[in-house]
């Protein structure tokens, strides 16, 4: 009796680790779609909370900024390439939600300019010291045929100017307001904006508080430059001018502005998408995985990038829809 009580006291832990083992699989989401993984433990800690992931594209190449606390507890951004090589590694780097790409491909991230073929940093300051009408972030920089322009959110207005040379020159210091919907008054604040280079669209994510819906507005270069020359017509709501769409979310949810549509994760573990033009759902992906993961999709709706915050391993997969 004595040896089947040591026997059961020592196959207790075993069984126990197995049990835990299969609540948490290692099996990643989209795991029939992965095309790459690699460890990331020798640059990022406890990625738990804050992290956060966007990708960025300029049309030739496209880079995946992720952004967590270092195995020394500071906070990092990490660019990392289609083949997920580590390709820029600072410290204190922030404002990714508003990164773009400017007429020359290259990467603006805050202030700080980073080459569109390997990021490689350019200047830390792209808007001149002191810029002469500095940003107030978050904004983004849409393409025009005349420059680029500088657009931002304050409450239920949208800014657009000032207007910048492919030099990074200043064109234009002029800042045009535009109301940006008529009902609710106010409440906006900004999420996200990304821009697709293929079919030449900018993607702003605005979260409305007074009536708890996402706003997703597409902005066009032409739009942009009339925005910001006032030949945008005069009086006129940007929701009444241009394309957009109004999703019932969580305040929280990520939203990811594609070609393909417009991703939005329900509580990290149903991922939907809805079309552009209509709003209709078109697709949609669970998964019961018990890890706890950081997502990002590709401006052109192909890849989707996760983290796992307990293993530290990035992983790239097709998107499935």
């Amino acid at each position: 009796m004595a040896t089947m009580k040591a026997l059961a006291a020592g196959l207790l832990p075993l069984l126990l680790g197995a049990c835990q083992l299969f609540i948490d699989p290692a099996a990643p989401p989209f795991d029939d779609r992965l095309v790459l993984t690699r460890l990331v433990d020798d640059i990022f800690g406890d990625l738990r909370d804050e992290t956060e992931m966007t990708v960025l594209d300029n049309g030739s190449r496209h880079f995946l900024l992720v952004r967590g606390r270092d195995r020394h507890g500071q906070q990092r951004t990490v660019a990392f390439d289609s083949r997920l090589r580590v390709r820029m590694n600072r410290l204190h780097l922030w404002d990714q939600d508003s990164a773009f790409a400017d007429l020359n491909g290259d990467f603006v991230v805050g202030h700080s300019l980073f080459s569109g073929s390997d990021f490689r940093l350019l200047s830390d300051n792209v808007y001149g010291d002191p810029p002469p009408e500095p940003p107030e972030f978050p904004a983004t920089g849409i393409q025009t045929a005349a420059g680029t322009v500088i657009v931002r959110v304050d409450s239920n207005v949208l800014q657009a100017g000032p207007l910048y040379a492919a030099d990074w020159s200043v064109i234009s210091t002029e800042i045009r307001n535009i109301p940006l919907n008529a009902d609710p008054a106010g409440g906006f604040e900004w999420r996200s904006a990304r821009h697709d280079p293929g079919r030449g669209r900018s993607g702003l994510v605005l979260w409305n508080s007074e009536i708890k819906r996402t706003f997703v507005i597409e902005i066009s270069a032409q739009a942009a430059a009339e925005m910001q020359d006032g030949s945008f017509p005069g009086g006129a709501h940007v929701t009444d001018e241009l394309p957009h769409l109004i999703i019932s979310t969580n305040e929280h949810s990520p939203v990811f502005y594609t070609r393909r549509g417009v991703v939005v994760l329900h509580d990290r573990r149903e991922h939907r998408v809805y079309h552009r033009a209509t709003g209709r759902r078109i697709a949609t992906y669970e998964y019961g995985n018990g890890g706890d993961f950081s997502f990002a999709y590709s401006p052109d709706g192909k890849w989707v990038y996760s983290m796992d915050h307990s293993r530290r391993r990035l992983y790239k997969a097709r998107t499935w829809w």
